[in-house]
């Protein structure tokens, strides 16, 4: 969502050229990229500093507010919660945003505020199991959706190369999700993972996917599908002439 908002502003600002556009934007995301792991890198330190203190929490925000409240006490529990509250709603408008203006692209018979109101709704259904639950579901759906999101965006990328081909983009994609259903499945929790089918392919992918304990068995098979994409679309060009 932020490239496109980022875009915009700086369209809105008079700029028309796409690549002072592209290159403004890459800075924005090089900021970005190198705030966030600033921040991040400093909270991994903080969780790893607090093994000594604290058991190991089921979560981050559990953790979290343990070292809040153990060098801050209620002062720092305040605090989490206003930059928890701050961080999360302006993600949360974001994708409520995004998911609506693609439905009703997708399902133009609804009006906007009405996939608004469905996303707004169900998250507050949702945030009832608690957080650890709610990790421990999504994450086997991300481990499937990351390889092709990923694919997809480094195809984005490289479109130049092969002429934006469809076909590079299909190849690769059919050889991603493979991959993506398998590191999906071993995200799976422990007794799902046990039923024969799930276990068959896991084994299986396990034998013939390299770094997938890793959970990136999906690499070989993209750059495999890329490769197959890009001989047969330049051989159906040399082909056409």
């Amino acid at each position: 969502r932020w490239p496109l908002t980022i875009i915009t502003t700086i369209r809105q600002r008079g700029v028309k050229n796409p690549k002072i556009i592209a290159k403004e934007t890459i800075k924005a995301g090089l900021i970005s990229v190198g705030l966030m792991a600033i921040i991040y890198t400093c909270l991994s330190y903080l969780g790893a500093m607090s093994v000594g203190k604290f058991a190991i929490s089921e979560n981050g925000g559990i953790a979290l507010a343990q070292i809040s409240n153990y060098y801050l006490g209620t002062f720092g529990m305040i605090i989490l919660a206003l930059i928890v509250i701050i961080a999360c709603l302006k993600t949360a408008v974001g994708l409520m945003s995004a998911f609506s203006e693609t439905f009703v692209e997708l399902f133009p018979k609804r009006e906007y505020r009405f996939y608004l109101m469905i996303v707004s709704i169900l998250p507050c259904i949702f945030a009832n199991i608690g957080l650890t639950k709610i990790i421990e579901l999504s994450v086997p759906v991300l481990m499937f959706l990351y390889p092709l999101a990923i694919t997809l965006i480094l195809l984005a990328l490289l479109g130049p190369v092969f002429q934006h081909s469809k076909l590079v983009y299909q190849i690769t994609t059919a050889f991603t999700l493979l991959a993506a259903i398998a590191d999906g499945l071993n995200a799976l929790p422990n007794p799902l993972k046990s039923l024969k089918p799930i276990a068959a392919i896991l084994n299986f992918a396990k034998d013939f996917l390299p770094f997938f304990s890793l959970g990136m068995g999906w690499i070989l098979p993209a750059v495999l599908g890329f490769i197959i994409g890009c001989l047969v679309h330049f051989l159906k060009r040399i082909t056409n002439k």
